[in-house]
């Protein structure tokens, strides 16, 4: 970052001497002036919201994406989480409700409703808090593992939850509490094929 103060001379931090291409900046300057003018018809008349074009990449690149479950404490992620997942329809995609120290989801989590297929609850309340839990977990298998396909990382996550809430995936913890303990140790099994 760098400024110019009122006497001309300019300050700097970071990596401000780092040239850079001015379309990496003007892209940004373009959308914002672009959603000012239509607001949300823009995305209309692109076909799709371009996050949800890079989620798609993503997953059918192997990449797990963990997205918050948001915090109105709905019956259902939010519709950013929601639409990502159904869209996606990938294993690779979680969605993360927050739990307390009980195991008990937050009040402000959304449940998983009819994300229950992706959705993992995590230790940190806030769904700001929790999705890191998750990233760092499939973090340390990727870095323990490394033979470890994203998608056996990911099903390894959902798969070696915690079951709470009603008996197997539900409406409310979807696939259950991340263990964390149960995932390395799986991880570790598949990894000697077993």
């Amino acid at each position: 970052m760098a400024f110019a103060g009122k006497d001309g001379v300019v300050h700097g931090a970071g990596d401000c001497d780092e040239p850079f291409s001015l379309q990496s900046v003007s892209k940004v300057f373009t959308l914002a002036l672009a959603l000012e003018r239509v607001q949300a018809d823009l995305w209309q008349k692109v076909g799709r919201e371009p996050l949800l074009s890079a989620l798609i990449r993503a997953t059918q690149a192997g990449v797990i994406v963990v997205i918050a479950a948001g915090n109105t404490g709905g019956a259902g992620p939010e519709g950013f989480a929601l639409e990502n997942a159904t869209t996606t329809n990938s294993r690779l995609l979680i969605i993360v409700g927050g739990h307390d120290a009980n195991g008990q989801l937050s009040p402000g989590s959304s449940r998983a409703g009819t994300g229950a297929q992706w959705y993992l609850a995590a230790y940190g309340g806030a769904t700001s808090f929790s999705t890191p839990v998750v990233s760092g977990a499939a973090a340390l298998l990727a870095a323990s593992f490394p033979g470890l396909s994203g998608h056996q990382i990911a099903t390894i996550l959902l798969e070696t939850a915690i079951d709470a809430g009603a008996p197997g995936v539900d409406p409310v913890y979807g696939n259950g509490i991340l263990n964390i303990g149960r995932a390395y140790e799986r991880a570790r099994q598949v990894a000697n094929g077993n």
